[in-house]
């Protein structure tokens, strides 16, 4: 078989190739599956993607070691996250039930009825209770609002049925006012019985007859509003960090960060619509929260501007239930602090933006404001990183 000198040649170079070929294919493997030490975005479970899809919490996690280890540690992060993620959004949903969780839409679907809620639920929604009776602005009774909002915002056209140019919805944003704070229609009653924690949402009768009135379809009242992500970001955080992952930094769509290691010194910027317009920095781990009233670079959608004789309001997520409004009279606004705590923070945050006497003690913030004179950057910072020089400074709360 092998007496003709080119056969013999020919079978040598189909083995060589074909080794070759074997060798190249489990080289390629190994290459597609080796990891580096560093940072790693980490996904959800792909069986928990279709669910979280609007979650807006993410997770960027620092691993070290051999690459058979940080593969396996990033399997075991993300297998941590991905569920601690499903079940703080599944548990804080306030339109969506799920089976086997008693959550804010299964107090919303059935208001007037005392339901057993986790120790975990109780908790957030005595602080947020807590926080709504402080009247700045804030309350857990704003799903209406919240609603209403999402609609006009989310419009391809809001500008011609916005509150400033449509006398009809002026007057729909008055009503749920009055039902959210002014006349208040709806309360929360918490117990703690011992061996099973309650919740009971009262609704009056007066809702139902209003919101047919206002042609409104039903809507979830129960909500955490401004204080949504970062309730779910501490719910993930506390889970990673009982399970001994600690070496991450959380970040939400609504401008949270948390950065659970030390890291050395981080910055966070304070934008403008023009970039950044300046930075504070803070030793880690710390945590940072951020609000713009115009869209931010990664989220064009959801925020629009009404061109009015008065100037330029801001229609963005984050709404007074004193006036039914998005606040426009502050650009943009950075908080941070060395305290670990999403939801302390975003708290901070909210007293500022909605322009409360609050205790800054242990917390840096600059904001950014229009005036007659230009637009002016106010801090506490007692070193404020100045990135565009076109801006007027006022460090009058400086230490």
């Amino acid at each position: 078989m092998f007496k003709d000198s080119a056969n013999r040649r020919k079978l040598i170079l189909f083995l060589f190739f074909t080794a070759l070929a074997i060798f190249s294919f489990a080289y390629g493997l190994t290459s597609l599956n080796h990891r580096e030490e560093g940072y790693y975005e980490i996904d959800v479970l792909t069986e928990h993607q279709g669910t979280l899809y609007d979650a807006g919490i993410t997770l960027r996690y620092e691993v070290k070691g051999k690459s058979a280890e940080i593969r396996a540690l990033l399997l075991d992060v993300q297998n941590v996250y991905s569920h601690a993620l499903l079940s703080g959004y599944e548990l804080l949903h306030a339109d969506r039930t799920f089976d086997g969780v008693t959550n804010l839409a299964s107090l919303n679907a059935a208001p007037n009825t005392e339901q057993v809620i986790s120790d975990t639920l109780y908790d957030i929604l005595t602080d947020a209770l807590a926080k709504t009776e402080k009247d700045i602005g804030y309350s857990v009774f704003a799903g209406p609002l919240v609603s209403e909002w999402e609609t006009l915002r989310y419009l391809s056209e809001p500008e011609p049925v916005d509150p400033a140019n449509s006398p009809e919805e002026a007057a729909r944003i008055d009503a749920l006012v009055r039902a959210i704070h002014t006349e208040p229609l709806f309360s929360l009653t918490l117990s703690d019985k011992g061996s099973e924690k309650t919740a009971e949402l009262h609704v009056s009768d007066s809702w139902e007859p209003l919101l047919t009135s206002l042609e409104m379809d039903a809507v979830p009242v129960l909500h955490l509003g401004l204080l949504q992500d970062a309730y779910l970001m501490r719910y993930v955080a506390d889970a990673l960090s009982k399970a001994g992952y600690t070496s991450g930094i959380l970040n939400s769509a609504s401008g949270l960060s948390l950065v659970l290691q030390d890291i050395g010194t981080q910055s966070f910027g304070l934008l403008s619509q023009d970039g950044i317009a300046a930075a504070l920095s803070e030793s880690t781990p710390c945590s940072s929260a951020g609000f713009t009233s115009f869209a931010p670079p990664e989220a064009a959608y959801g925020f629009y501007t009404v061109n009015t004789s008065g100037g330029i309001l801001y229609r963005h997520p984050l709404v007074s239930v004193y006036t039914g409004m998005p606040i426009s009279d502050m650009l943009s606004c950075l908080v941070t602090s060395p305290v670990a705590d999403p939801v302390a923070l975003d708290w901070q945050l909210l007293q500022l933006v909605f322009g409360q006497p609050a205790d800054f003690s242990g917390y840096t913030y600059a904001f950014l404001r229009t005036s007659e004179g230009g637009q002016v950057i106010h801090s506490n910072a007692s070193a404020l990183d100045v990135r565009d020089s076109s801006f007027t400074l006022d460090l009058s709360a400086a230490p």
